[in-house]
């Protein structure tokens, strides 16, 4: 997900794709460059300023 751009799915197989990554607990929120995700018992919610993004569960995903 770019901040100005929609968003595209990257498959990194069964696997951590940044083991740095921040680990948001439930109801946390993390922002950068123009990107914002929050952490619920749903999935986890990113989205750009421009309103691309995409949604995370354990059952499905989706981008928009």
């Amino acid at each position: 997900l770019e901040a100005d751009g929609p968003a595209s799915p990257q498959c990194a197989g069964d696997t951590i794709y940044e083991a740095s990554a921040p680990v948001l607990a439930y109801g946390e929120t993390w922002s950068r460059e123009g990107i914002t995700c929050v952490s619920t018992r749903s999935g986890l919610d990113c989205r750009s300023a421009a309103g691309h993004g995409f949604k995370l569960a354990r059952a499905a995903w989706s981008v928009f």
